[in-house]
């Protein structure tokens, strides 16, 4: 099981205290943020993610390859460091396959990240790594579209995977993949994803056919299928649209994802979860893709309770340990401790960055400054001087040679490095024990 499945799972056994007890025991962070600057505070989750980069250039996660995808991404979005971004597209293309491909079948989400991940490093995506036939990265998502005859209803949907747990992701992905390599994007393509639009505005991850012509109705969660409407699927299909210049045929889905804001600002993947740092920064990239400002209007739940302030809440500052600061926290622990974690990092930055998909090339800095914990914490929550203490990563050409002594390397070991926390694995195996969920609930990692 992958890191995805480890959230869904997280936001379910949330949303059954909620529902059950009636109440959230999750508490908030209490310590100051690290800084209270958006642009400030995704250079700091780039920097963190670029301290934990192993000398091949990849990046620790349940899915090595998927996680490394999602930081350089995530480099990109923050403008550097280069060289880690550099490093991490070269380990990438040195590692299509296992970016691509699971049990040796094409998956529609792999292939539309590494596509993404060409065009902001401004490479052809049918030439990415080489020239063999693997490397046509476009060429195959297309080859995977199912066509109209499907005995499933899916035609235009991607990928042959079960679609029950990311249909809804990936079909996003692929669509912003094609649209940033400049490729023709399929009628049916957009089509599949605009039927799966509920009246509300909103998307689950997968809505199956009840018939020929009818899908199954949109409901909120439901703990027995572990499906429902959810601000993940919503977001990424919003940006979608956007991206390739549809509408949604029920309306905007910024109304929907307003319905489902906390009262802190941010996010959780369902109604009713408390806020985690994956789905705030999706939803962020969502907002800004719509052309809103996250920070005013509706967004803002009072002047110091927006997304983005939900966001830095969960980011680690000076009162960290040393080498998790400005890494972000899926969501606070027992009593607000926060624990770096690479994947809600990786997700955090681009939606704190206000860089909704497809990521443009650009000119990425040689460095960027760590947090400088040197003077007094403002623990008033004022921002955070951030001029030194600079951490270089620009050590590596972009052929992709790699000088050991600037990339720095990690045992990988604890939260946020790629394992999924005790109390969350026993659900794992209970889960799976009983069968109750057959895949992910993204593809090859989301973003």
């Amino acid at each position: 099981m992958n890191r995805h499945l480890s959230r869904l799972v997280a936001a379910v056994a949330i949303t059954g205290a909620t529902l059950g007890l009636g109440l959230v025991s999750v508490p908030g962070a209490s310590a100051a943020p690290a800084t209270t600057d958006p642009a400030i505070a995704a250079r700091l989750g780039a920097h963190y993610l670029a301290s934990i980069q192993n000398s091949d250039g990849s990046v620790p996660g349940f899915n090595v390859a998927s996680a490394t995808a999602d930081a350089a991404l995530a480099f990109a979005a923050a403008g550097g460091p280069s060289g880690a971004f550099d490093h991490a597209v070269t380990y990438l293309a040195n590692h299509v396959a296992a970016a691509t491909t699971s049990s040796g079948v094409d998956t529609a989400g792999g292939l539309a990240k590494l596509i993404l991940v060409a065009h902001a490093a401004n490479l052809d995506p049918n030439a990415f790594g080489g020239t063999a036939a693997e490397n046509h990265l476009v060429d195959r998502l297309v080859a995977i579209k199912r066509d109209a005859s499907d005995a499933g209803h899916d035609g235009g949907l991607f990928g042959s995977q079960s679609p029950s747990y990311d249909g809804t992701f990936r079909q996003s992905l692929a669509l912003l993949a094609l649209e940033a390599a400049g490729a023709t994007i399929p009628a049916d393509a957009t089509t599949w994803l605009t039927s799966q639009q509920c009246a509300d505005k909103g998307w689950m991850a997968y809505r199956s056919h009840t018939n020929d012509t009818t899908l199954e109705a949109c409901h909120g969660f439901d703990g027995n299928t572990f499906t429902g409407e959810d601000s993940n699927s919503t977001a990424l299909a919003a940006e979608a649209l956007v991206a390739v210049g549809d509408t949604p045929p029920q309306g905007d889905p910024l109304d929907y994802l307003d319905g489902l804001q906390n009262a802190d600002g941010g996010f959780g993947q369902f109604a009713g979860n408390p806020t985690d740092a994956n789905s705030t920064g999706i939803v962020l990239q969502a907002i800004v893709a719509g052309g809103e400002d996250p920070g005013a209007g509706r967004w803002a739940q009072s002047a110091t309770q927006t997304p983005q302030t939900a966001l830095m809440a969960l980011q680690i500052g000076c009162s960290g340990t040393a080498g998790d600061r400005g890494a972000f926290a899926f969501q606070p622990g027992e009593g607000g401790a926060l624990a770096p974690d690479a994947f809600a990092t990786s997700q955090a930055v681009p939606g704190i960055a206000g860089a909704p998909l497809p990521i443009d090339p650009s000119n990425l800095a040689a460095s960027l400054p760590g947090l400088d914990c040197s003077s007094p914490v403002d623990t008033g929550g004022g921002s955070v001087a951030t001029t030194t203490s600079t951490t270089s990563i620009s050590g590596v050409a972009s052929a992709g040679t790699t000088t050991a002594s600037t990339i720095p390397e990690t045992g990988a070991s604890g939260p946020g490095h790629g394992v999924v926390p005790s109390a969350v694995t026993g659900t794992l195996l209970v889960l799976a024990g009983l069968s109750l969920i057959a895949a992910a609930r993204r593809p090859g990692r989301q973003r």
